[in-house]
């Protein structure tokens, strides 16, 4: 943009602001002329009366009780002055109505970038000292809803978030950096981009974790709630001037190549989005379907149990078979037979050599299987029904839950939807968990302070050593009692050793109502979808800019190589915390 440009722009929002304050200035003089004729032609008419009466005449009893009529003239002549004080004091005494910002007609993008700083606290952590997805997933919303809400001069929603994937961990003792911007804006939305990465405060080495994509709404024109009843409590007339007119959300520029890129791109997921609500409300069985695999929620009124029957397994395993009487041999008596107690000593060290050393051949196998995810078929895996995974969570909606409309944080609910999936998918008893990423969620509405939330969640399906988890959510206002659906999301979960190592799932589901052989079917299809997304947002992100700007192909062979060498020395450091 020219500096030419610059200034037209500014030039234009400038006489749009005069022309506003001009507008207001003109409403109160009206306002003020029209009680000040009022008064006047009030004491004109009295002055009349007063006239015509003849002289000598006695005036009515009122008039004596009236102390204004007894008054001098010399009052009498002041009486207009002192209407005209009355009703300007009256005319101060009505709240005057704020005039709101006057939004520019265009803002350059790197306005609207918003960056924090978190570190992760020992609570937030896993047993591993992983942070957990949620809590990234909840700082990711509070980002992009401060993005937001710098450029609309207002509060704003969260109305959906593009599927999410976490290529690497944030750590405990890490920093987390997220950074946030509104990519492009539309008429009463916005898209806003977000860019998470986790610097290890000891050797410097910061790597890039996951970005999301938020659409927000603005609700400039809706006041709080302690605003709406001081509102009702005004006459009519007020109320209507205490409406402000709404006004469209700014448009924003790109001021860089790569800003241009990431504009073109924001229109076009729009357009995938529409098209893909678009064909949803135009496909009656699709509806069905979903309502149909929709998870429904436990409430007070059911007083079915809150989880199923605990999952038990007996694993089989190769190294606790060789149970022969070589293991476990008769002791001998020495007393009585000295060689035959050297010869048996000489053969139980003998079998505890076998033995290890089987047992490091068995240990080696199975972490090649692993390393291949290879399941036998020799009865490792129980089948078991998709019920038996079910797990519910109830939540009530808090002050610190919700923004200063009461409207509840989608990065809140999105966190205990994350909280429901672990919990779901640890009823399969593996060893250990991580949240590899969650599909889209759309909300259907919206809850607020005071509110209670039903999630549910249930193992949909199972591949190798990941799983996918449906989650439902629905809400509840205790005033009427009733119960409605808010959304509906799909996450991604990994079963690993104490290493981080991936291991297998000893667990097979076997669906049989429609609507779990509804869900494992559609898991089939959302994984492939899943694994392609993931696959090229993995090659987006080896050429993406990082934070501060610098690219990594930009950077120098000598910073390539010391990046390369801090990387060698994170990893050096994060296998002895593993050890440890």
């Amino acid at each position: 943009m020219t500096s030419n440009e610059e200034l037209l722009l500014e030039l234009r929002s400038l006489k749009q602001r005069l022309a506003e304050i001009e507008q207001h200035l003109c409403s109160s003089t009206s306002a003020d002329v029209a009680s000040s004729s009022t008064t006047e032609g009030k004491t004109s008419c009295d002055a009349a009366a007063a006239a015509a009466q003849p002289a000598g005449t006695p005036t009515s009893a009122h008039s004596h009780d009236n102390p204004a009529s007894t008054a001098s003239p010399a009052a009498a002549a002041a009486s207009p002055d002192a209407a005209a004080a009355a009703a300007a004091a009256a005319a101060a005494a009505v709240p005057a109505v704020p005039l709101a910002p006057l939004l520019p007609e265009s803002v350059p993008m790197d306005a609207t970038r918003i960056v924090m700083h978190q570190i992760v606290a020992p609570t937030e952590v896993d047993a591993l000292g992983i942070c957990f997805g949620g809590q990234v997933l909840s700082w990711i919303d509070v980002c992009a809803g401060l993005s937001a809400k710098t450029l609309a001069r207002g509060p704003c929603v969260t109305i959906s978030v593009d599927a999410v994937h976490f290529f690497r961990p944030c750590r405990r003792g890490d920093v987390v950096i997220i950074a946030a911007m509104v990519n492009r804006t539309f008429s009463s939305s916005m898209e806003v981009g977000v860019k998470v990465e986790a610097e290890n405060m000891r050797t410097g080495a910061r790597r890039h974790c996951c970005s999301a994509y938020l659409t927000f709404v603005s609700l400039k024109g809706k006041a709080r709630p302690q605003q709406q009843q001081q509102d009702k409590a005004l006459p009519p007339s007020q109320q209507q001037q205490q409406q402000q007119p709404k006004q469209g959300l700014p448009r924003v520029l790109p001021t860089s190549s790569e800003h241009r890129r990431i504009h073109i791109q924001a229109d076009a997921r729009r357009q995938q989005r529409l098209a893909a609500r678009q064909a949803a409300a135009a496909d009656p069985q699709r509806a069905a379907a979903a309502a149909a695999c929709r998870l429904q929620p436990i409430t007070h009124r059911e007083g079915c149990p809150t989880l199923p029957p605990s999952l038990s397994l007996t694993r089989y395993s190769p190294a606790a078979s060789f149970t022969t009487s070589s293991q476990n041999p008769t002791p001998p008596n020495p007393t009585t037979d000295p060689a035959a107690a050297i010869a048996a000593a000489v053969a139980a060290m003998e079998a505890a050599a076998g033995q290890q050393q089987q047992q490091e051949e068995e240990a080696q196998r199975q972490r090649q299987q692993r390393g291949r995810l290879v399941v036998s078929d020799s009865g490792v895996r129980r089948r078991v029904p998709p019920s038996a995974t079910t797990a519910y969570m109830t939540q009530s909606v808090l002050p610190q839950h919700a923004n200063t409309l009461g409207i509840t944080f989608g990065g809140q609910v999105m966190s205990w939807m994350e909280q429901c999936a672990y919990i779901s998918a640890s009823r399969l008893r593996g060893t250990h968990l991580l949240t590899a990423g969650m599909d889209s969620v759309t909300f259907a509405a919206s809850t607020k302070v005071g509110d209670i939330l039903y999630i549910t969640a249930q193992v949909s399906a199972i591949f190798g050593a990941s799983l996918e988890v449906m989650i439902s959510v629905f809400g509840e206002t205790p005033a009427d009692g009733n119960v409605f659906h808010c959304a509906d999301a799909f996450a991604t979960l990994v079963v690993t050793d104490l290493q981080g190592a991936p291991t297998h799932i000893p667990f097979e589901l076997e669906p049989s109502s429609a609507a779990e052989r509804l869900r494992y079917e559609g898991a089939q299809q959302r994984r492939a979808e899943r694994l392609a997304m993931r696959g090229a947002m993995a090659a987006v992100r080896t050429a993406r800019a990082s934070l501060d700007g610098c690219s990594p192909g930009s950077e120098p062979a000598e910073q390539q190589q010391l990046l390369q060498q801090q990387r060698s020395l994170e990893a050096v450091v994060e296998g002895q915390q593993l050890m440890q």
